[in-house]
């Protein structure tokens, strides 16, 4: 861990799974007791990719009704459980216990072969078999009434698009499903609740929808321009509403609740807040007076340092040890971050106020624990598990580590040189990782290489693709995923993935010639 990142106010570097990684215990006194901890916590000790959902409703479950893509019932299974275990839980587009007890049970209600075909083309790496019966099934579908599990499936469809870098296309399967979902009635509160489960259905999928836009859209204008009326409720009066993962790991009978519910809350509330600064910075055509922006930046910095420090004990960087809690805090400190470079700036050359004192402490503050975080997920976790929360942040990560690194004022003493070196080494050598998952994560991983140092790159190219592999990727890059933000206020067009790769091209062919 770099000393840098070792300062007094590092939770994170007083967690159960920073002390499990870099505390070895004195085998004479400790042994014992150690061995009861990792019984009694083992999430601490052993990764997560071993854990498995305690849920009768995965391991017992048949397809044959719902697809002939497959027929083998185990592997299908294995394939939901990664899903599930992953990439639902960043982004949920339908209730995971009402679409098990359908799938069980064989009611078209709450499941869909259509579903089904859109959460198995998402969760392997043969998904275009899945994909292809999805596509066939959604055009059948849309001959159809609108159902929620069909706008759920869009979602999917939407995201596999995006993970293969072809966003542009993917949008048209998300513009339909949010207008299915508006055409439904999704984001109004009904006259009269006759079904609770469904009503559950239609307000967990409408959440969804609208933390998806929010996120995709963050620095493009949102075609989703409202908000559900159904309010999120209590995660601890009514759980239920979020649906929990019970984990259990390999010869340890014990069942660990993840928390979903409550960390699901901690998410959407992140989001309620940056939404309005998101909407002043790209949605609206007329931007607002300084002193309006300066009041909107400093409500929402005052919101986000409410909610983490009113944060409950289970939702503390102590207990961030699953790949979720630890994807939402960085999530946390990245937006936060930004919120703060938007304050500071927005002040500027003003009197040194308590309020600009308190921003710049937390900007670095945010982005010391960002990357403690993403250190720690790599020790549990390694950076092989498809995560697209994960990818996020190490782009996010690797473009930061690589501006510090060109920085005129970059630092001279050769340990903070190795430090940021290593940094940004990590962060690109776990987007190659990720990218044996996502198609996305590879494309980003060769724009980040075409712009390193020869030194650094020299120590990167050894895990990476050949340049005659990249090349053949180039060609389907449809993508509008910006790149190299430093800063929220930076104008993002110039920095979008297909724009960059087309300049990595043009840079390429003037090399060769």
């Amino acid at each position: 861990m770099p000393e840098a990142l070792r300062t007094p106010g590092n939770a994170y570097l007083k967690s159960p799974l920073f002390e499990s990684a870099f505390l070895a215990p004195d085998r004479n006194a400790a042994a014992a007791a150690t061995s009861l901890i990792e019984t009694q916590q083992p999430q601490y000790f052993r990764p997560y990719a071993v854990a498995q959902i305690a849920d009768s409703r995965i391991t017992g479950a048949e397809f044959s009704h719902w697809t002939s893509v497959c027929t083998d019932d185990k592997l299908v299974r294995a394939l939901l459980h990664v899903y599930l275990l992953t990439d639902y839980q960043t982004f949920s587009f339908f209730h995971k216990d009402f679409f098990l007890d359908d799938l069980n049970s064989r009611r078209p209600r709450f499941c869909s072969s259509l579903l089904v075909h859109a959460i198995l083309a998402h969760a392997c790496s043969l998904g275009y078999k899945f994909f292809a019966e999805a596509r066939r099934l959604w055009d059948m579908d849309r001959l159809e009434p609108d159902s929620v599990t069909t706008i759920q499936a869009g979602m999917i469809m939407n995201i596999i698009y995006n993970v293969y870098s072809m966003d542009k296309v993917g949008l048209s399967y998300g513009a339909q499903a949010s207008a299915m979902a508006y055409k439904m009635g999704l984001f109004k509160l009904p006259d009269e609740v006759t079904d609770p489960s469904l009503q559950i259905v239609r307000d967990f999928t409408a959440w969804g929808l609208v933390l998806w836009h929010q996120c995709y859209h963050l620095m493009t204008p949102s075609p989703l321009q409202y908000e559900p009326a159904a309010p999120l409720p209590d995660p601890d009066t009514n759980p239920e509403w979020y649906g929990e993962f019970l984990l259990q790991y390999p010869s340890n009978q014990k069942t660990i609740p993840m928390n979903y519910p409550h960390w699901a809350k901690f998410k959407f509330d992140i989001w309620c807040i940056l939404r309005p600064v998101a909407e002043e910075l790209f949605n609206k055509e007329e931007k607002s007076d300084p002193a309006t922006c300066r009041q909107m930046y400093t409500r929402a910095f005052e919101k986000m340092t409410s909610l983490y420090s009113t944060l409950p004990p289970r939702l503390s960087p102590m207990q961030a040890v699953f790949p979720l809690h630890m994807g939402i805090h960085t999530w946390y400190h990245n937006i936060m971050s930004g919120i703060c470079q938007l304050l500071i700036s927005e002040l500027g050359d003003s009197p040194v106020s308590s309020l600009r004192l308190a921003a710049e402490a937390q900007l670095v503050h945010s982005k010391i624990c960002f990357e403690t975080i993403l250190r720690l997920y790599y020790l549990r976790n390694g950076y092989d598990g498809g995560n697209m929360l994960l990818l996020h942040c190490l782009a996010v990560l690797s473009f930061n580590a690589l501006a510090e690194r060109q920085s005129p004022g970059a630092v001279t003493d050769l340990a903070s040189q190795e430090d940021k070196r290593s940094t940004l080494i990590l962060a690109a050598k776990g987007l190659h990782d990720q990218g044996k998952n996502y198609f996305m994560s590879a494309t980003i991983s060769r724009v980040l290489q075409s712009q390193m140092a020869p030194e650094d790159l020299d120590i990167v190219s050894q895990y990476c693709t050949s340049p005659s592999e990249q090349q053949a990727r180039a060609e389907h890059v449809k993508a509008q995923y910006p790149l190299n933000i430093v800063n929220m206020s930076d104008v993002p067009e110039e920095q979008r993935l297909g724009n960059m790769i087309k300049q990595y091209e043009e840079l390429a062919i003037q090399q060769v010639s």
